[in-house]
């Protein structure tokens, strides 16, 4: 087997065909790729990250897409802050916004036009407002009604 560092081998090769396993053996390995290292694939010893500085990442397979969490937990981020999760509750599928009094927003596409078919308000204890009709083949259970300002 042969060793080489990443500074030896940077600028030397424009196409590398490798049969069997390419082995990096340090826990601070990183793969890097492009011209100026912008998609990098780092192996800290206890955790592995992606990182790609200009721009987009797709993921474009064949089959499925998975994603197993030991944790239990996906995480969603932006720039660092966490802004939801996927988690697994006692084998309940857990939906969770995690900034403070942000809504919860499912939409569609109706028509050719976005729309907003349902929101929660996490500001209001997870009020839903539902763009439009709301069917309940099985009834309705209600604590309070309140119609134009009227409770009934």
């Amino acid at each position: 087997m042969s060793t080489f560092t990443y500074e030896s081998l940077k600028y030397r090769f424009k196409n590398v065909t490798i049969d069997g396993n390419l082995e990096l053996l340090d826990d601070g390995a990183t793969i890097k790729i492009g011209n100026d290292d912008d998609l990098q694939l780092t192996h800290s010893g206890s955790a592995g990250t992606i990182t790609n500085d200009p721009g987009d990442l797709t993921f474009d397979v064949a089959g499925d897409i998975v994603l197993d969490a030991d944790g239990g937990d996906v995480i969603l981020k932006d720039a660092g802050t966490e802004i939801g999760r996927f988690a697994n509750s006692s084998s309940d599928l857990v939906i969770k916004s995690a900034v403070s009094d942000k809504d919860m927003l499912l939409k569609g596409n109706d028509g050719g036009s976005e729309i907003t078919a349902l929101t929660l308000d996490m500001s209001a204890a997870g009020a839903a407002t539902f763009n439009n009709t709301v069917t309940a083949n099985a009834g309705i259970i209600v604590d309070n009604i309140t119609i134009d300002g009227t409770e009934i």
